[in-house]
This record gives structure tokens, sequence and C-alpha cells, in this order.
């Protein structure tokens, strides 16, 4: 019988169990902002995002426009418990809030900004002024 290495360098660090902690901390509060993937692209007629944000529905999602040319857009979602007797062995989906903040060029028209939600999938469109 052989002994396989732990592939985890801090085991005998006295600061393993405070390391350990704290990554467990940091998953445990912002799963969802670390994870919230959004893409942007430029159109000839518009700035377009689009933001995979699955088991959220339309009231649980902002966007919002912050300082003019910011455009930002955030959530939360809850970790739903059926039964506080119930044992939990496993957490894998995520959950708690995102917020993603993106600056907007000059030609952005901050005051048509249009927000849809399908399928998990939160789409923004922001026009363009037209340019001479």
């Amino acid at each position: 019988m052989s002994i396989i290495p732990s592939n985890n360098p801090f085991e005998d660090s006295p600061f393993s169990n405070s390391i350990s902690t704290s990554l467990q901390e940091l998953s445990r509060e912002n799963p969802v902002f670390l994870s919230t993937q959004i893409d942007w692209k430029e159109t000839p007629e518009a700035h377009v995002f689009k933001a995979d944000i699955p088991g959220l529905n339309k009231e649980e999602v902002k966007v919002e426009v912050d300082d003019g040319r910011v455009l930002q857009i955030s959530g939360q979602r809850n970790m739903e418990i059926e039964n506080k007797n119930d044992v939990m062995h496993r957490v894998e989906c995520s959950s708690g809030k995102f917020t993603r903040s993106f600056t907007l060029p000059a030609n952005a028209k901050m005051d048509q900004v249009k927000a849809s939600m399908e399928d998990g999938v939160l789409t923004v469109t922001v026009p363009k002024a037209f340019e001479y």
C-alpha cells in the first residue's frame, strides 16, 4: 500500500486552518459575484451586454446607470432551505450577491438603456449616438 501525498501545501502549516476557513468564507459569501459572466459587444447601433444569471427572475436583478456613464448590473440569489432538519452534504449551487460595473464610452445613449431577460440570460442594450 502506498501513501498518497496531500495536494494541500498548507496542510502542516500553522496557518492551514485560517487559510482554509478564509477561502471557505469567501466562496460562501460571494460565489455568485465570483462566477457571474457578462459579455459586452459593440455593434454599429449599440453596446450589448449579456449576463448568464440562471435561477434569477427579472425582479431579482437591477440594471442602473450611475455617475452618468457607469452601467451597473446587480442582483442576489438566496439559498433555498426547504427543511432546517435536512443535512446538506454538498452545496454547489451559488447564492449571494453580485455586482458588475462597466464605464461606457461617450457615444452611449445612457438615457435609452433597455433590458430583457429570457431563459436565465439578461440582455442589456445601450444605443449609440449617431456619429458623423
